[in-house]
């Protein structure tokens, strides 16, 4: 049992080590080495949560996303309640489209967070991922929640807007809409989607102006629009009213 210790003690030294290396060419940028070092520490001594963390973020700063997906998914057995790593996996899974699976990672913070702001944030979020795997219901519900927790929060109501449009809840949509745009008044997307809001609402006016908003903050939402099947473009803006009229500094 001696024997067995010092050698568990030894890995376990070498292991911390070689992190704390890793850690120092972090702080000097030298991320190749931070690479090796951390590679190099989980192989002589695998529970090292911080370490496998580490890892992760660098491969997934790499484009890397199954391989930091794999090295996060070992983090929980030594870390289960690191809210951190969750979101990290909850995002890595989201870009490989794997959205049910960070919705599940967002639920999972939802159980281990309870400021008001951040769980408005992880509900924004389960809100956006609810959109883009087409459960618009779903959306709404976290949608509404998020926004009751922080009010103030322009992506709660965005996100909120883009699910209410998604069920016909146009007057919902446009009132949250409204809000974004009033809290992050340079958000194009925001301006874009309140045209949209505007526009099922039957206000052609408000339409146009809120889609003249949304091309002069971000031009290649002209061409989004052209390319859409959510509303046909020429309804609000023809190109020659943009050509003539948005130039830069026009609102």
């Amino acid at each position: 049992v001696f024997l067995c210790s010092l050698v568990w003690f030894g890995r376990f030294a070498a292991g911390e080590t070689y992190e704390l290396r890793a850690l120092e060419s972090v702080m000097k940028g030298d991320k190749e080495s931070a690479f090796r070092l951390y590679s190099r520490a989980l192989r002589v001594y695998p529970h090292l949560p911080v370490a496998r963390e580490r890892l992760a973020a660098l491969l997934a700063e790499n484009g890397e996303t199954d391989a930091a997906i794999r090295e996060l998914q070992q983090v929980f057995s030594g870390l289960p309640h690191s809210v951190p790593s969750r979101d990290v996996l909850a995002s890595l899974l989201a870009r490989r489209g794997d959205y049910s699976e960070a919705a599940a990672e967002l639920e999972r913070i939802l159980r281990l967070v309870n400021s008001p702001r951040q769980r408005s944030r992880f509900l924004t979020r389960l809100t956006g991922l609810a959109v883009l795997s087409g459960q618009p219901e779903a959306a709404v519900g976290y949608g509404r929640e998020a926004v009751a927790l922080d009010p103030a929060d322009p992506a709660a109501h965005f996100y909120f807007g883009l699910a209410s449009l998604g069920i016909g809840e146009v007057s919902d949509a446009r009132r949250s809409l409204e809000a974004s745009v009033r809290i992050q008044p340079d958000s194009a997307w925001g301006w874009y989607y309140l045209g949209i809001s505007y526009h099922r609402g039957g206000n052609e006016e408000l339409s146009r102006s809120a889609f003249r908003r949304a091309v002069a903050l971000d031009a290649r939402l002209q061409e989004y629009a052209e390319r859409s099947e959510w509303i046909l473009p020429g309804s609000i803006l023809d190109r020659n009213e943009h050509d003539s009229e948005q130039q830069p500094g026009n609102p």
